[in-house]
């Protein structure tokens, strides 16, 4: 027994544990996600890389995505033939030096739409009002001469150097982009990790039945309550919680999530994920017995207590014996009631067991004290139910 008693155990302890990783991850699902190169660059996909005269309005975006995808120079065995008989030729792909030595010109591209030709990089950053920069340049006669003074003009060696640069930084993953990417993963990450630490605080503090707030809802204040004080415990030994504290302290963030508010959506969150793992578990075993009880509050509202009861078994796996049988009693929530007259009390916890989704053909036990609108034999509860 002591062996299956500590089974339990573990079990239990797991299922919390996993019902704190679904709250979290359910809260925070558009914060974790970050885009692949692949979507980031989906609207891209169809355009036409070789033909630049087909390239819409340069942004940052679409400069990191032609910069990573290199300029593509097109050799054809023949280029199309002008209406005065020229044609563009690939020799202008190579810049020739006194000294016959050949240098590669990457940054012209020839556009097949238009039958001419651009600078990559000064139409890539914008620079200069040229014809290599925004319709093309189809000059054949003096097409030599036009490249020969572009790549020597300031504004070209300027968007030269800055294509190299930039292409660098992609390189090494340092453009604005990956830098801002990086950061926000940072911030993420340090967000997520608070939001860890605040939903085991408030299980720990749940679970000891230990109140949350005092008088006062200010860190390093008396009398603030536990939750609070055990944050300002942990900020002295935690280096992500001792971060948090000191954003706080310095006003640089007013979003913290330690208000009462946010204390009270984590506990909604992990009641209904509790709530939902016990509705599972009955409706796995089909049957089951219900247990009510009414008393009033601090206000003197009288609230109903509602109390599921089944049992469930664990067979092995090999066998398909049962190994262990274990009876279950769950509190599902408590019901406020403007009325206490049995015909009331019907109605409301049929709308309740509706509502939780709980077939009421499968219930086969009440119990109730000893009051006449609860057990009464004609319009009672238990008979009416």
């Amino acid at each position: 027994m002591g062996e299956v008693n500590n089974k339990k155990k573990e079990r239990d302890n797991e299922s919390k544990e996993e019902i704190v990783i679904s709250a979290i991850s359910e809260e925070n699902t558009e914060n974790e996600k970050s885009c692949s190169d692949d979507e980031k660059y989906t609207i891209f996909k169809s355009l036409d890389l070789d033909d630049p005269n087909k390239w819409p309005s340069i942004d940052e975006k679409l400069r990191l995505y032609l910069i990573e995808c290199e300029p593509c120079q097109i050799n054809m065995e023949t280029f199309p033939i002008n209406t005065r008989g020229r044609s563009f030729s690939s020799f202008h792909y190579f810049r020739r030096l006194p000294n016959g030595e050949r240098i590669k010109r990457s940054w012209i591209i020839y556009s097949k739409s238009s039958d001419s030709v651009f600078c990559f990089c000064c139409k890539l950053f914008n620079i200069g009002v040229v014809s290599l920069t925004t319709n093309g340049n189809n000059d054949w006669k003096n097409i030599s001469n036009i490249l020969n003074r572009h790549e020597t003009s300031t504004s070209h060696k300027k968007a030269y150097q800055n294509w190299k640069e930039l292409e660098t930084r992609c390189k090494r993953g340092k453009t604005i982009d990956n830098i801002n990417e990086a950061n926000l993963k940072i911030e993420t990450e340090h967000w997520k990790n608070i939001l860890r630490r605040i939903i085991e605080l408030i299980k720990t503090l749940s679970s000891q039945n230990l109140a949350f707030r005092g008088k006062s809802d200010k860190l390093n204040s008396p009398n603030n309550g536990n939750f609070l004080k055990f944050i300002e415990f942990l900020s002295k030994f935690d280096p992500v919680m001792k971060e948090h504290i000191r954003r706080i302290s310095s006003q640089e963030i007013h979003c913290h999530y330690l208000g009462k508010d946010i204390q009270n959506e984590v506990i909604q969150l992990l009641a209904n994920k509790i709530r939902f793992r016990i509705i599972t578990a009955l409706k796995n075993v089909k049957y089951y017995s219900i247990i009510l009880d009414c008393t009033p509050d601090i206000n003197h509202t009288e609230q109903m207590t509602v109390i599921v009861r089944f049992v469930s078994t664990t067979e092995n796996e090999t066998t398909s014996k049962i190994e262990h049988v274990s009876i279950n009693e769950h509190f599902i929530g408590f019901i406020e009631l403007h009325n206490t007259t049995g015909l009331n009390m019907t109605e409301v916890i049929l709308q309740k067991l509706r509502e939780l989704d709980i077939s009421l053909d499968d219930m086969r036990g009440q119990g109730y004290d000893n009051g006449a609108n609860m057990r009464g034999y004609k319009n009672g509860v238990q008979a009416r139910i």
